[in-house]
Formats: C-alpha cells, sequence, structure tokens
C-alpha cells in the first residue's frame, strides 16, 4: 500500500498509453525528467494499461512485477551452464546481494524487469535451439527498451534462417505498430521526436545517482564558471 503511493515510473508507460489511445504526441518536453523514452510501439502495446485507473494500473504493475521477479531467479538458474549449487542457495543469494535494486524497482515502478524477463528468456530459448522464441523475446524486449536491439547480432550470428526472418519481421512490424492510429506520416513523426528526445535528454541524465552506465562513470559536469562563459559567448540562434 504503501509503494503505491510512489511507483512514479510506471506513470510513464502509463500516460504514453493514454496518450497514444487517442494519437496524441508521446514525446512533450513538459513531462521533464519523467518524458516517454521507449520506441511509439511500448506505448501502444501498453494501452489496456492505460485504460485502467492510475491506481489500479499501478496494482497491477507491481503485482506483475513481483511475479516477474520470481519468473526471473527461476530463468536465470535454468540458464546456468552447469549448476553446481543447490537452486535455493543460489535464489537466496542473488536477492541478499541485489535486493537493494530488487526493492529500488519495485519502489519506483520501472521496466526494467519485464525487459530483463524477456532478454533472459531469449537466452534460454537460444541455449535450446528455440529460435524463434528468442527472436520473438528479443524484439518483444526491444518495444520494452530498445537495448533489446544489442542481441540482433547475436541472432544473426547463429545463422539460424527462421530466427533471423522472425527478428526482421519483428522489428519491422515494432516500427509499423503506430500506423493504425497515427497514420505514415504521424508515425514517422513520432520516430524522429522519439530520436531528438533520447539523443537530447541522454547527456543530463548521466549524473544521476541511478544511472551506473560506463557513460555515467566518465562524465564531469561543468564547471559553474565554464557554463557562464560558454552563455555569455553563445548567440541566440546556437542557445
Amino acid at each position: 500500500m504503501r509503494v503505491s503511493r510512489d511507483m512514479h515510473d510506471s506513470e510513464v508507460p502509463w500516460t504514453a498509453a493514454r496518450r497514444a489511445a487517442v494519437a496524441e504526441p508521446l514525446y512533450r518536453a513538459g513531462d521533464e525528467h519523467y518524458q516517454f523514452k521507449y520506441l511509439p510501439a511500448f506505448a501502444v502495446l501498453a494501452i489496456p494499461l492505460g485504460a485502467m485507473p492510475l491506481a489500479v494500473a499501478k496494482g497491477v504493475w507491481f503485482v506483475g512485477s513481483v511475479a516477474l521477479l520470481v519468473g526471473l531467479m527461476t530463468l536465470s538458474v535454468r540458464l546456468l551452464p552447469e549448476q553446481r549449487k543447490p537452486t535455493t542457495l543460489l535464489v537466496v543469494s542473488a536477492i541478499v546481494v541485489l535486493a537493494k535494486f530488487y526493492a529500488r524497482e519495485l519502489d519506483m515502478g520501472q521496466v526494467n524487469l519485464p525487459f530483463a524477463m524477456a532478454v533472459t528468456g531469449a537466452l534460454l530459448a537460444m541455449k535450446t535451439k528455440r529460435d524463434l522464441l528468442a527472436a520473438t523475446l528479443i524484439v518483444l524486449s526491444i518495444a520494452i527498451k530498445p537495448y533489446g536491439a544489442l542481441l540482433l547480432p547475436v541472432v544473426v550470428a547463429r545463422r539460424q534462417r527462421v530466427g533471423i526472418v522472425a527478428a526482421a519481421t519483428g522489428c519491422l512490424l515494432l516500427l509499423l505498430l503506430p500506423v493504425p492510429l497515427y497514420g505514415w506520416s504521424g508515425t514517422v513523426d513520432l520516430h524522429e521526436s522519439w530520436w531528438e528526445t533520447v539523443t537530447e535528454t541522454t547527456a543530463p541524465n548521466l549524473l544521476n545517482p541511478d544511472n551506473v552506465s560506463l557513460a555515467s562513470m566518465y562524465a564531469v559536469p561543468r564547471p559553474a564558471h565554464a557554463k557562464r562563459i560558454s552563455s555569455r559567448h553563445s548567440t541566440p540562434s546556437s542557445t
């Protein structure tokens, strides 16, 4: 009940879903820190979530996230090349080490658990030589977070035609998914707005305490005097 008053990140896809349902712009600078930065297809896929009242949607999101966490533990154990320790020991150890991050995920209502579940499921499907399922899950991970595209070269490297065709077809469908709602030109505009939003908001987020990427590790904030000098010498058009 306490967490349901937080989960601010879950409001981002919920809001985007409600906008997508009526073909409104998804990417708005006025949303500030809580701008929607995912592919337009994610908003379309989330329309059923947006049809719920926010409080109900948060409850569904929370319960679903807990279930996905359990599923992630299960798939992760199965993904091991060789299991040498009891499952209970492995799961409890993982929870003890990563509990802070799991709690943060649930408290914020983020999309990392669905993404991790899709990626882990794809890797397990590759391990068991189910290339069609692997490609489908990779496409789903891209819909959730574009980082899933990093696995596409793996699909190509496996040289399985069914997986390559399925991944290519799935990615094309992701791009075309908003067309029935926004039309062709509207869909192109959406993807252009997505690219602008991602590229323009990435640098400021590098210094966010939650950012643990390699890029954030080497990011250095500009000194205040350098900002003043830059501002003083900038032309109105460049500003």
